[in-house]
């Protein structure tokens, strides 16, 4: 015996429970972006004592954007200056994450007993081979002493009866 439920959803319930979390989510997102606004000035100052590397290669990639695509690194800049809390907190995050691999890769290396080297090239012996072609054309199989052409008239041929045929 199969149950079901004769009670249906209140679409009335939905929509209004819909409602109410689009503004939850609009105020939190409200919130957050006033916390960047007043933190962005020290997160950047931030990312730049942690790791400047990361704030100059980000405006290298903005002036490199810029330079390969003049009307997208303009509409970037526009929204970089806009959307400025945003970028700070990735410059910020980009910086921690820099210093991290850095120290993860130190780490790693000391660990190992090897620091960062570049791997020594390998050489391979080789023999040279004469190099010939598989099938050489007809011509490459007889060498023919360059002569001067001859002037003659081609040879008559006979006449063809087809000719007439598409006029």
């Amino acid at each position: 015996m199969i149950f079901t439920s004769s009670r249906r959803a209140n679409p009335l319930g939905c929509l209004i429970g819909s409602v109410l979390g689009l503004v939850l989510v609009y105020y939190l997102l409200r919130g957050l972006w006033t916390l960047l606004y007043w933190a962005a000035p020290i997160l950047v100052i931030l990312a730049v004592i942690i790791n400047w590397r990361a704030v100059a290669d980000t405006g290298k990639s903005y002036l490199n954007f810029l330079r390969t695509n003049p009307l997208g690194g303009i509409l970037v800049l526009i929204v970089s200056v806009f959307a400025f809390p945003l970028l700070s907190l990735y410059l910020f995050l980009k910086a921690i994450g820099n210093r991290q691999l850095e120290t993860m890769e130190s780490t790693f290396g000391q660990a190992r007993g090897t620091q960062k080297r570049e791997p020594e090239p390998e050489f391979t012996d080789f023999e040279e081979l004469e190099s010939r072609l598989k099938n050489p054309p007809p011509m490459a199989k007889q060498e023919m002493p360059a002569q001067e052409p001859d002037v003659q008239k081609p040879p008559k041929q006979a006449p063809n009866p087809y000719e007439d045929l598409f006029k």
